[in-house]
């Protein structure tokens, strides 16, 4: 953790794991709670899959169409809701597959789809259903797309005494499929987060004796070293336009906010105070960051303009308030806070002030991101001494568990 001292600032580094997750830095205690509020599904009946893996198949549509959040897959035929029919085809060139969605006696959807690409059928799952949510509920689905996170595989051992458990980074389907590990450092790989494009993202690498920030260009996967002060350089955030990037450092003494030109250059320092701060996370509109201090003697929100100044405090209710980001889409700031005894989901409006908390059971919930509809919510749930991924919806209350492998999952980052 980081200690500041009384009388001057200063700064140690005291198990760099701790550190740099944010619901362990500052001190714990519990806060108001606010009700979630729930919306109904539509009704949709996904019949049996015909051809190769059809089983396999079938229950991976019904996977989509449930975090979808339109839908409540059941198994009732009836010309009173959609009927989902499809026959999937292992083929010389890949894989195809016929889509097809009725209601009574209309045709809803009809559609050939098929990949050479790929040696799974996933991709045309995530079609598919994508389809079905555009030609159903007229909106854009987010089937196929990709959350990072830092993972610790099952079993994994420190390789050698003294060191840390690594942790690398992976990547995998927002329904837990295509699982894949990006690196291999045996070292601590952090807080992956993706550019508001997709061509890039930043993350915390402890390959070196001081955390540094690597940024990732995701078409050439080269590896960039991007800030490497003495000191932390941790909780990277690139801006809305893609050229900034928003951190944490400890150059100065303790971890202040400060921002960069993306690839380096242009050092600017935001923050002028004896707190701690963490974790930010760019407005929208790139004019300004959120970002978490205990400024005010519990971990709090704070909003603070580019060009620096005084930091305004926006959340009021908790009292170990962390972990912010702020959706780009339906403009809300997601964050986890300390209620009950455990770290829950809730949800700030920046321009009302209003906290809603989203999750309620008795275990902890960090490291909220939103997906790419400004709706669906990525989260680590810790429980048993286990650390897996849950998707929430953030409208109807509806939370699912994935495994995309097994092992421990920190720090998850939804693309846009």
């Amino acid at each position: 953790m980081i200690r500041i001292a009384s009388d001057k600032r200063s700064w140690c580094l005291c198990g760099l794991l701790t550190l740099l997750s944010v619901g362990q830095v500052f001190a714990q205690r519990s806060a108001d709670t606010v009700d979630i509020v729930k919306s109904p599904w539509t009704e949709i009946n996904v019949g049996a899959f015909s051809g190769t893996d059809a089983t396999a198949a079938r229950a991976l549509l019904v996977t989509n169409l449930q975090i979808s959040g339109w839908f409540k897959p059941v198994n009732r035929a009836s010309d009173l809701i959609p009927q989902v029919r499809a026959a999937l085809t292992k083929t010389a060139g890949g894989w195809e597959l016929q889509g097809q969605v009725v209601q009574g006696t209309e045709v809803l959807l009809a559609k050939r789809y098929t990949d050479a690409q790929e040696s799974v059928f996933n991709r045309l799952i995530h079609s598919f259903a994508n389809d079905i949510i555009q030609a159903l509920v007229r909106e854009k689905g987010f089937a196929g797309s990709q959350i990072l996170c830092s993972y610790t595989p099952q079993g994994a051992r420190a390789p050698k005494k003294g060191k840390p458990i690594p942790k690398e980074l992976a990547i995998f389907d927002c329904d837990g499929g295509r699982f894949r590990q990006l690196t291999q450092d045996n070292s601590l790989s952090l807080s992956p987060k993706w550019s508001p494009n997709g061509s890039k993202f930043v993350y915390t690498t402890h390959m070196r004796y001081y955390p540094d920030l690597v940024v990732v260009d995701v078409a050439t996967r080269n590896r960039t070293r991007v800030s490497a002060h003495a000191g932390l350089n941790v909780h990277g955030a690139i801006s809305p336009d893609g050229r900034k990037l928003a951190m944490i450092l400890s150059r100065d003494g303790a971890p202040e906010l400060y921002t960069q030109d993306l690839m380096g250059g242009n050092l600017k320092r935001l923050t002028w105070d004896k707190a701690v701060e963490a974790s930010p996370t760019w407005a929208p509109d790139g004019r300004s960051i959120v970002y978490t201090s205990d400024l005010s003697g519990t971990p709090q929100l704070y909003r603070i303009g580019i060009e620096g100044g005084k930091g305004q405090r926006l959340t009021r209710s908790g009292t170990d308030n962390n972990a912010p980001e702020w959706s780009h889409v339906s403009n809300r700031i997601v964050y986890t806070s300390r209620r009950g005894g455990h770290y829950q989901i809730c949800v700030l409006d920046p321009a009302s002030g209003q906290e809603i908390q989203k999750t309620r059971d008795p275990v902890d919930h960090e490291d909220p991101a939103w997906g790419p509809n400004g709706r669906h919510v990525v989260y680590v749930k810790k429980q048993s001494g286990r650390s897996s991924i849950q998707i929430l919806d953030t409208e109807t209350g509806f939370e699912i568990g994935l495994s995309p492998a097994a092992g421990n999952f920190y720090t998850p980052h939804w693309a846009p």
